[in-house]
This record gives C-alpha cells, structure tokens and sequence, in this order.
C-alpha cells in the first residue's frame, strides 16, 4: 500500500459518536460543562433525502488473540480476531442481488464485491477512474472490509449491499469490520539525511511482512489513551506479539489440540527495531495518544504502477453470470425435506467400505487422531485418512523397489521416505477434507431460509421406535472455532431442557440446548461420519471402578493419563480393528432400554481396536499401558463386553 491509499482507506473522521454541547447559564463558551454523546446508527438510513450506510469499526481497546490478514505498514495492519463471523458475511447462491445505482457508486459507501469465483463479500469504494480503454467504463479501487486488502474491480461486477434491493445481505450493514487496523506502538522510521520526512520505506515493510508470516496467531495489547478517541477510523495503538508453536513440551510428551500450543511472546515491534536499527527507532510510550502514525514511501515500482492499468481479477472484470436468485424455492426445498426425520440417515463406517474407499492398508485403518475427545481406552475418536493415493501406486513401489522397500522382518511395508513424501501430507488432506466439508455446511446453514428446527416431541417420537435422529447443531464458540459453526450431529438422549448429541464429524459428544439443533437436508447426508467412534477391545481398568463408571480411582486416574499421553495426534495411527458394535452380544431388545443407562461403547457404529501402531512404527502403543509391573489395566477378552463372532 502505498502513500497516498494509507491517507485514502478511511475518511478524514469516521466518528461513532455525535456530540452536543451543553452550555452553562450565561450561554458563553468558558461555561461549557460537558458533551452529551449519542451513538451513531449504524446500517442503511436516509439523510437528507439520499440513502446513505454506516459501518462501525471496533477499536482495539484491550488485549486479544488475532491472525494478521494483511501488514501495509507497521502504521497500518490489519488483524482479524480468532471467534471473528467474516464468513458469514459471504454472498453465495441462491440471493437477489442488485446491481448499484447512481447514488450508490461513489467514494467510501459501502457496496459487495467478488471476493473469489461466485461469491460476494463486503467492500468499501475508495476511488473511482474511466476506463483507460473505455471511457464509458469505470474501475473501482476497494477496500474489503473484513479482509482488509486493497483490490481494483470493474463497476459493473458490484452489487448493492442495501437490503431493500439485495434481499441476501439484510443484517451485512448491521455488523462491524471484521478485520481491526493497528499501529505498532514503541517505534517511529529513523530520522535520518535521507528520511527527513519519517516515512516507512519498503524494506521496513517487507522485513514486518516475513515477521509476521512466520506465526500463526498473535496477541495484541492495546496502549492505553489519555483521551477516548471518538475517530474510531484511525488504527488502535497497540504492541503486537507473535505466538509461537511448540510442538512438544518435552520429548515424548504429545499434547492435545487444545494443549499444544505454548505461547511464547514474541514482539514483532522490538524484533523490527532490532533487526533494523538504522530504519526504525524504539521509543518509551506511555500514551497511545501520543503515538504517531508514518505514511510508507512511494517506490520506484508503486510510482510506475501507478501510471499503468490497475490489475484487476477476471472473476471483477464483469457480473456474475448466471447467478441464481430463486430463494423462495430453495425455502420450499428446505420445508419439504424437515418433514422426514424418522427417514434421514448417516451411514457408519463398516470396515468392507473403509476398504473399498482406500482408507486401509496392509488390512490396517488409518486414522488422525481427534485428541481433544479421548475420553479413555473405551472412548476416544479418529478421522479415517488416506495414507496412499491407490492401490495401484502402492503396488508400483511394491514391484520396482523389490527388497529396498520392504521390512525384511516381514512386518509392514515401509515404504521409503522419497516415496512416502507424496502421501506424508495425509493429515493434512484429512483436515482440509474436514475443512472444506465445514465451510460447506457454514456457507448453507447459516441463512435462515436453509434452517428449521426440530423439536423435542420430534426427537422422542423417533427414539420411540428405536431410531436414530440426525441432524444439524449449532456448535459452541471453542468447538466452532476449529470445525465449523454447522455440524452434523446425532442425538443420542434427550431430557426436560437439553439433548445430548455426538458430533458426526468432528468426535466426542456434548450436551446441547435443544434451540441449537436442527432439520439436516438430506444433501448432507451422503457421506458417512467423516470421524469414527473407538473403543480398546480386550482389557479393562485394573480397579474395581469402569472406566465409563463414576468414582476416580488411582488405577482409573493413571490409566487414562497414560492412554491419553500415549495416543498421537501429530502422526497417522494405523488400527488392527477386531469388531464393530454391530456385534453386540446384548440382544437389539437390550438397547431398547433407557438410553440414558446405555454405555458409550454400545453406540452403533462404534470400532473396537486390538492393536495401535504410530504409522511407521512397528510396536504396539498400547503394549506400555499393559505392561503388567504398572498395574493399571487386566487383559480381558469379554471387555468392554462379549463380542459376536462370524460363526455366532
């Protein structure tokens, strides 16, 4: 970002407050007592005979946990905070959307641009220019308002934002900037014979670019202001850390999702001082009212660019073709299918179409692990992932590489590692599956005409004939955070104010209200539950307590300490998988009792694992927590419960 776009993506005062002076007797100016403060509305509104729109800004005010979506300058960075909703603030099919008019097509209102192919998101016009090749044309410098980039785009491919004329953005006006502009506080450019003016130069800017690429989150730290700033379009004062990600506390020691990331507290102000001392000076500030904001210096490159054509996106260049509209139908759709509950399944996994999919090796299921959920040997949950492209490669390698790449010992193929490099990133094709599959059900749930919810009687009725009830539930903030707002769940048990429901997709259970679930179209239930219920066949806890028991004995403690500390998440698992729960020796009649007495592992679809092997390895991980001098756990093969053979 240049100058001259730094003084230009806000206006000169974009105040949130409007204020009345209040006089004293005499009505003169020394008597002035106080400003009465009133909130400006925010939305679309009329003034003065012309629709206008306003869209608040939050400020940094305290401290919080962000990603950084686009660093300009160290005078201007824009962050995003982790529990942000910029997703949905996205236009997709099917909405009405309206292309601008006159009133609307002028600096700073506020308008929806493409943001990528068939999708809208929200903007702010900054500049408006003819058409270098076509006079009649005009090209549109935004900003995007919850990703805080600046992009070019033909007029014509805009929408309006107003929700009198584009019935898909009615509430958009009504929340703030998702992205929030800071300053880094503590440091001003260096005054120096080449930079009298204190301007930011370009390799200040790329050395805070690699800075902050090299994190994933940060924590920001608000300066305190001597004075309320009523300008809330000027970027927030604030000290800037870098969060790094540890991996491993210690050797040995692999902690949850929820656990593995150990904050060291980088601050990206004083590293840009440090490693620039002839650029950027380190000031003591104790006034963030104090502080300065520096424009950045035009380069060579930005003053040729600048005379050139604006590059602009071909998804910008033009409308949406063929842009579907027909909300009323996709409404009627929605009612049609949230009649059916009692017919809507998601199939489990069965270990013949784990096979088929290629999700097995080596008659061995892989999976990633979803530690955060582990409950205890008898409960914890796995996603099934893809360790080969197909069978068809495997055997490739098999054949060409004869004795170099196989186990002379005659256990597991081990493929070698200039192989495995194209199927090491299993994982993480196994978490953009998940991703991708999240943002699917976000991008749909999330408008109104695409949700009705089931009620309790709904549930009980279907429970009453011994089905199984699917649906979709509102997940909490945390659980959203990493999976998504929309998941699919199944309601396992209901009582007088809340159910309790298994995530389908992203293991474990939770206790929901029963306003957060609701009818799941049936679109959405091709696919099986992308994660799989496990429970350890063959051993229980040592005590005389259960694992699935109450009470907290020293074995039951240590057992699942050891279990929980034992099970990878930053590598595949590889499962031997003895039986499903489709083998229960307790008769069907035996699960028609009250499901609230029903134990976890008696769930359908539920696996039951005799063997664990971190991918590559070659011992059994669970060959520790039965290690006999620990105590903690007897060998039993009717444990968790007899299991059905194929002759039974």
């Amino acid at each position: 970002m240049n100058s001259s776009l730094e003084k230009r993506w806000r206006r000169d005062s974009s105040p949130i407050f409007s204020t009345k002076r209040i006089m004293g007797k005499n009505n003169t100016e020394k008597q002035i007592r106080i400003e009465e403060k009133e909130l400006l509305p925010n939305g679309f509104f009329t003034k003065d005979g012309v629709r206008v729109c306003k869209i608040n800004r939050v400020p940094m005010i305290t401290t919080a946990e962000v990603t950084v979506v686009a660093a300009h300058s160290p005078s201007l960075i824009f962050v995003r905070i982790t529990n942000h909703i910029r997703d949905k603030l996205v236009l997709r099919e099917p909405s009405k959307v309206a292309p601008l008019d006159e009133h609307e097509l002028v600096e700073f209102y506020y308008v929806m641009c493409p943001i990528e192919e068939r999708a809208y998101g929200r903007a702010r016009i900054l500049k408006i220019i003819k058409d270098p090749k076509d006079s009649t044309k005009k090209l549109v410098q935004l900003i995007l308002i919850d990703d805080g980039t600046i992009v070019w785009a033909d007029s014509t491919s805009l929408v309006s934002m107003d929700p009198d004329r584009s019935t898909g953005v009615k509430d958009f006006a009504y929340h703030p900037w998702q992205v929030q502009a800071i300053s880094l506080a503590g440091i001003r450019p260096k005054k120096t014979p080449q930079n009298l003016d204190q301007k930011w130069s370009e390799n200040v800017t790329k050395r805070l670019q690699r800075l902050v690429n090299g994190y994933q989150t940060f924590k920001v730290k608000a300066v305190t202001l001597s004075m309320t700033n009523n300008d809330y379009g000027v970027a927030s004062v604030a000290s800037l850390f870098g969060l790094h990600v540890r991996k491993e506390a210690e050797e040995g020691e692999i902690r949850s999702r929820n656990h593995n990331l150990l904050p060291e507290e980088i601050d990206i102000g004083s590293m840009l001082a440090g490693g620039l001392p002839r650029e950027v000076e380190a000031i003591r500030l104790y006034d963030g009212k104090k502080q300065e904001r520096f424009e950045m210096r035009m380069t060579e490159d930005e003053k040729k660019q600048s005379k050139m054509e604006p590059f602009i996106e071909d998804y910008r260049k033009q409308c949406i073709m063929g842009w579907k509209d027909d909300v009323k139908e996709n409404e009627e759709r929605a009612d049609s299918w949230a009649n059916n509950l009692n017919s809507v399944e998601i199939k489990d996994w069965t270990l013949e179409e784990l096979e088929s999919k290629k999700y097995t090796y080596q008659s061995r299921i892989y999976i990633s692990l979803e530690g955060a959920h582990t409950i205890s040997p008898w409960e914890f949950y796995g996603r099934p992932i893809k360790i080969v492209v197909d069978k068809e490669e495997v055997e490739k390698v098999e054949k060409e590489g004869g004795e170099e790449n196989c186990d002379p010992s005659g256990g597991e193929m081990q493929i070698k590692e200039a192989v495995m490099l194209g199927q090491a990133d299993a994982m993480l094709k196994g978490n953009n599956v998940l991703k991708n599959h999240a943002t699917e059900l976000d991008l749909y749930y999330s408008k109104d005409g695409n949700r009705k919810q089931i009620t309790k009687e709904e549930i009980e009725r279907v429970h009453s004939d011994n089905g199984r009830v699917y649906g979709i539930c509102q997940a909490s903030e945390s659980r959203a955070e990493y999976t998504g707002q929309w998941q699919r769940v199944e309601v396992l048990q209901t009582n007088e104010i809340s159910a309790i429901v298994r995530f389908l997709d992203s293991g474990g259970t939770d206790m929901v209200m029963y306003g957060a679930l609701f009818h799941i179209n049936p679109i959405h239930t091709i696919e099986p539950a992308l994660c799989v219920q496990l429970c350890v066949h063959g051993m229980k806890c040592a005590g005389k307590e259960s694992w699935t028991g109450g009470g907290s004995s020293n074995e039951k403690h240590k057992s699942i300490e050891l279990f929980r500390r034992l099970m990878r998440e930053d590598l595949p698992l590889s499962l031997s998988v003895y039986r499903t729960s489709d083998y229960l020796i307790p008769h069907e009649d035996f699960l028609r009792e009250q499901r609230s007495k029903r134990e976890a592992f008696m769930r359908k679809g539920v696996m039951f694992v005799n063997e664990m092997k971190v991918h590559g390895g070659t011992d059994d991980i669970l060959a520790e927590l039965r290690d006999p001098s620990l105590n903690l756990v007897r060998k039993d093969p009717y444990a968790p419960f007899q299991i059905k053979t194929p002759s039974n």
